[in-house]
C-alpha cells in the first residue's frame, strides 16, 4: 500500500488533478477544527504549474469563512463580494503571517468550489467574480 504525504504539508500546493481538490478540502476542515486561535485562520497557495511565476490560488479557513485571493503577475484579486471589512490576520502552519485585505473571506463553500474549479481547470476559478484587491 502506498502512503502519500498530505497536500496541506506544504505552504505551496501543487494540485495535479481533480481528484487532489477533495483531499485539499478534507484536509482544510481538519486544519480548521484544529485551529489553535479562533480570530485568526490558516492559508495556502494552490497552483497547477509549477514555478515562482505561475498563477496562485490562495485558500484559507477561519471558522464558518475561508480568504480567497488570485494572484497572477503583478495583480491580485479578491472576490467581488467578499465579506470582512477590515484586514484578518491568517498563518501558514509554520507561523508566516499573511494579512489578507479587507473583502477577500467568503463562505467556505465558496473555498470549496473555488479549489474544485481550480484544480480541474488550471485557471482562476469563475465561480467568484473578482475585482481588484484593495492594498
Amino acid at each position: 500500500m502506498t502512503t502519500t504525504a498530505p497536500l496541506l504539508d506544504n505552504e505551496d500546493v501543487l494540485l495535479t488533478g481533480a481528484e487532489d481538490a477533495e483531499q485539499v478540502i478534507d484536509q482544510l476542515a481538519e486544519h480548521n477544527r484544529r485551529r489553535e486561535r479562533a480570530e485568526a485562520g490558516l492559508c495556502w497557495w494552490l497552483q497547477c504549474r509549477p514555478g515562482d511565476e505561475a498563477p496562485a490560488l490562495l485558500v484559507g479557513v477561519r471558522g464558518e469563512v475561508g480568504a480567497l485571493q488570485w494572484f497572477e503577475g503583478a495583480q491580485t484579486q479578491a472576490p467581488q463580494q467578499g465579506a470582512n471589512g477590515d484586514r484578518v490576520d491568517y498563518f501558514t502552519r509554520w507561523g508566516h503571517h499573511n494579512s489578507v485585505p479587507p473583502h477577500v473571506e467568503v463562505p467556505l463553500e465558496t473555498v470549496h468550489a473555488a479549489v474544485r474549479e481550480l484544480a480541474a481547470t488550471g485557471e482562476r476559478p469563475t465561480c467568484v467574480q473578482w475585482t481588484e484587491a484593495q492594498p
